[in-house]
């Protein structure tokens, strides 16, 4: 733990060296900060400063900078002393709270608005749970041979799948087709997350002896309409990193483009992450090598069961007070519109019946084939 009088000074080098980007010196501090010592007084500090590892000298004729360490101090212990001003979080956060719902073109606004306030990338991985599951628009079971028949689901996402099924002993071409009908007519324009107990277990009771059949089939689709093929991640200002006079290396410069193109890659940004509050993460301090020579600002929040992750990225010499300001505010909007939405969703289903289809369907007739013959 470091005096107050090395505390002051190694808050003002920070703060002046975030500003400018440029070595801080004595003088410097002297004259921009009312720290009430004497440029002599100020050189044996960071001096001190410098032999414990907070602050560097980059080259002879320079003055100071920040070290990782001297980071890592100032945002756990020196930054929110300043002053801070929260027009522009709040402006974002009543915009979120304002909103029926987020869809993408929603998600891609606000982090469009983050990073073009900041001047640095910001990244959210949606949780799952948030991201629309893909609805079921056609079923077909088609008999091949003896035991052997083919599925194929199409969703409204337009994704195509097929599976190989195992049929009952003695189950043919109109058995398969009324277990067809039967599941198209209750499941068609689905999601998964509409299959609510009751459902299901009235469309296995529904087949007599062929129950385990349709439990299987009722399986293989679950795994096919759940799958997604990977986290849905958006990133905002990577080109933002251009501005800044570290990322001027055309191979760093590489390094990060095509680590911010790779939505798997940007995924591993949020690897080890607690699943609530807020995380700093500094220079190696990052899981992903790709990102080492950055700070970034990072939030974890839940739909459900499921977390998301929201952050901030820029280089070392960030401004953490405003980043975190942002996040938070980003965050705490998101909490307040998915609390509302889940609400809201506990109350329709709470309305709604489980089993309500007073469909024409023929299912009578078919299902006593089953009646008949099983």
């Amino acid at each position: 733990m470091l005096d107050e009088r090395k505390e002051k000074i190694l808050a003002a080098i920070v703060t002046d060296f975030i500003d400018t980007a440029e070595p801080v010196g004595s003088r410097t501090i002297s004259k921009k900060y009312d720290i009430g010592f004497s440029s002599a007084t100020i050189r044996n500090e960071m001096s001190d400063l410098e032999e414990m590892g907070y602050i560097v000298q980059p080259h002879t004729s320079a003055g100071r900078i920040p070290t990782d360490v001297g980071y890592r101090y100032y945002v756990d212990r020196l930054m929110f002393r300043a002053q801070r001003s929260y027009s522009d979080e709040k402006q974002l956060y009543d915009y979120i709270r304002s909103q029926a719902s987020l869809d993408g073109e929603r998600m891609h606004a606000i982090l469009r608005h983050m990073a073009d306030v900041t001047g640095y990338t910001a990244m959210l991985v949606v949780p799952e749970a948030e991201i629309t599951k893909p609805l079921l628009s056609m079923l077909d079971l088609i008999y091949l041979m003896p035991e052997r028949g083919l599925m194929v689901v199409v969703t409204d996402d337009e994704r195509v799948e097929q599976r190989l099924i195992d049929l009952p002993e003695g189950f043919g071409p109109k058995e398969l087709n009324v277990v067809n009908g039967v599941l198209s007519h209750y499941l068609r324009g689905l999601s998964v997350a509409h299959w609510h107990r009751p459902l299901i277990e009235f469309l296995v009771d529904q087949m007599g002896t062929a129950s385990s059949f349709v439990h299987d089939l009722l399986d293989i689709l679950n795994e096919i309409l759940s799958r997604r093929q990977q986290k849905e991640v958006i990133v905002e200002g990577a080109l933002n990193m251009l501005s800044f006079a570290e990322f001027q290396d055309l191979e760093l410069l590489r390094s990060l483009r095509r680590a911010f193109s790779d939505d798997d890659e940007v995924a591993t940004f949020f690897d080890n992450l607690p699943e609530k509050g807020l995380t700093i993460r500094i220079g190696d301090e990052n899981s992903a090598s790709e990102i080492s020579a950055c700070s970034m600002v990072v939030g974890s929040y839940s739909v459900g069961k499921n977390v998301g992750h929201l952050a901030l990225i820029g280089p070392k010499r960030m401004n953490y007070i405003k980043c975190v300001a942002m996040v938070e505010a980003v965050l705490s909007g998101f909490e307040q519109l998915f609390t509302r939405l889940e609400k809201n969703e506990a109350r329709k289903n709470a309305l709604s019946t489980v089993v309500a289809h007073d469909g024409d369907w023929q299912s009578s007739a078919g299902l006593a084939i089953f009646e008949e013959k099983y």
